[in-house]
């Protein structure tokens, strides 16, 4: 795949200076006022998208000429729809919304191992997949990671088939697991975990990308063809400020845990919610403990996962085998790749997260 150059702000400026240009460029120039952007959170405020936050907070959008606002649980076809600019979408389900005609590209990573998998309780005598057999487990067929539960079951080396599947509501999923009513749930582990260790429960949890479906990933940042192609530059500066909160946020956990409260100061007056926020950006962290982001810097995506990616989709969601499109109709690395970690950061992130690590050692 021929890289894609990085277009960023500073980068359409210098060129337009170069040529002499850049009056006629549609700059966000702050003597006109910053521009509004809809900004979509496919999720409730949480530590898995805290960045966002960041970003917003510390001014890493408005720097670059842009007041964002931040919209909770919305969903691709909004994006899609045109009601806002860009956003976040769970980037597992990006091949199934395309092939359903929901076009939308990835334009910078997020999170790169989703924590999809199977959750158990830590004293549970079940220490492999191959264990499931025979055992009893929970799932909720609208749960994201339940379509995928056959493609792990493959991967995992064990026969679906002799495990007594029980379908349950999500309501109901994790009380039934404490309860012993099952003896295994699928689900998203950073969401689970996140909410039952901070009450005193004791997990572990195996995950999809562990198995080798390494293509599954997490939150990916979306935009429309449309939109990429009208306004190339907000892209670039929504995208580049991102990045910057992310790698901010990994290396100053407290500040920018502070930050988030500023933003969402609801969650301030909870405890519990703050132990739940703290586990699941730490979870979130170690995901992204990945070659892609150490080789090429915060947000950059491969190519072959994410044909990987499609191709999975087809099999088990789809299910119609459609041959992947052209790779820059799914994603781009465009305007990702120029926030890095130096050696001596990386090492110190991955020595921090060590015990985020333990909750997926089964």
């Amino acid at each position: 795949m021929t890289m894609d150059t990085r277009l960023s702000r500073r980068s359409v400026l210098a060129a337009a200076a170069a040529i002499g240009t850049g009056a006629a460029l549609p700059m966000p120039a702050l003597a006109q006022g910053r521009r509004r952007v809809k900004f979509a959170n496919s999720w409730v405020p949480e530590g898995s998208n805290l960045p966002a936050y960041v970003a917003l907070g510390k001014g890493y959008w408005k720097d670059r000429g842009f007041d964002v606002e931040i919209t909770p649980r919305v969903g691709a076809q909004q994006i899609y729809a045109g009601e806002f600019d860009i956003g976040f979408i769970n980037g597992s389900t990006l091949p199934v919304q395309k092939a359903r005609g929901v076009d939308l590209i990835a334009i910078g990573q997020l999170d790169y191992k989703t924590t999809m998998g199977i959750g158990l309780l830590a004293s549970s005598p079940i220490t492999s997949p191959k264990g499931l057999e025979g055992r009893k487990l929970g799932s909720s067929p609208n749960s994201s990671e339940y379509p995928f539960l056959p493609a792990y079951a493959e991967a995992a080396g064990f026969d679906l088939s002799k495990v007594d599947r029980i379908q349950l509501d999500t309501q109901v999923r994790e009380t039934a697991l404490l309860q012993g009513n099952v003896d295994a749930i699928t689900g998203v582990g950073s969401s689970i975990l996140s909410k039952l260790v901070p009450q005193g429960h004791r997990l572990k949890f195996m995950l999809y990308n562990d198995a080798g479906l390494t293509q599954l990933m997490g939150q990916t940042m979306v935009a429309t063809p449309a939109m990429l192609a009208r306004d190339p530059q907000m892209c670039a500066a929504i995208v580049e400020g991102m990045m910057e909160a992310i790698k901010f946020t990994a290396l100053n956990v407290d500040a920018a845990i502070a930050t988030f409260l500023e933003q969402v100061p609801e969650m301030a007056l909870n405890p519990v919610a703050q132990d739940q926020l703290k586990l699941s950006l730490g979870i979130t962290q170690t995901m992204n403990l990945v070659p892609e982001v150490k080789e090429h810097g915060v947000g950059w995506m491969s190519a072959d996962k994410y044909l990987g990616m499609w191709n999975l989709a087809q099999t088990y969601v789809v299910k119609a085998g459609t041959p992947a499109p052209a790779i820059d109709t799914l994603m781009l690395n465009r305007f990702v790749g120029g926030v890095t970690y130096t050696d001596a950061e990386w090492t110190a992130l991955n020595a921090r997260l060590a015990p985020y690590k333990a909750l997926f050692a089964v």
